[in-house]
């Protein structure tokens, strides 16, 4: 006997609570939210979004702090669940890794460079 059935029967008889009824609306949403991510998958949608997110990271590769996090993020809010976001890590990995001076675990700060903000890392 599973740990929640022992505890369901010791609810039940034991306590006199009623069972509740399952829950439906949750089960349905995960239902679309999944076969949403398999047609996005399927159709090549998912693809195209990583490429227009990896087009926009390699023009600009000197502000993968900011677009990384917004890619992501904007790929979870538009498909629907964080599973997503996992072709485009290795994506983002790679214009981190390319960028000359980009080092992951430095500690950055802002520095006024020809009269913009920049990120740059403290020396």
């Amino acid at each position: 006997m599973a740990s929640s059935e022992a505890g369901r029967i010791c609810f039940s008889f034991v306590f006199g609570v009623a069972p509740g009824s399952p829950p439906i609306s949750v089960m349905l949403i995960i239902l679309a939210v999944v076969a949403a991510s398999a047609t996005l998958e399927a159709t090549g949608g998912l693809k195209l979004l990583v490429k227009y997110a990896e087009t926009l990271l390699r023009k600009h590769p000197n502000k993968i702090v900011f677009l990384g996090p917004l890619s992501t993020y904007s790929l979870t809010v538009l498909v629907g669940t964080g599973h997503s976001v996992y072709p485009l890590l290795p994506v983002i990995y790679d214009v981190a890794y390319k960028k000359k001076g980009f080092v992951p675990n430095a500690r950055w700060r802002w520095r006024q460079l020809h009269h913009k903000w920049v990120l740059q890392p403290a020396q």
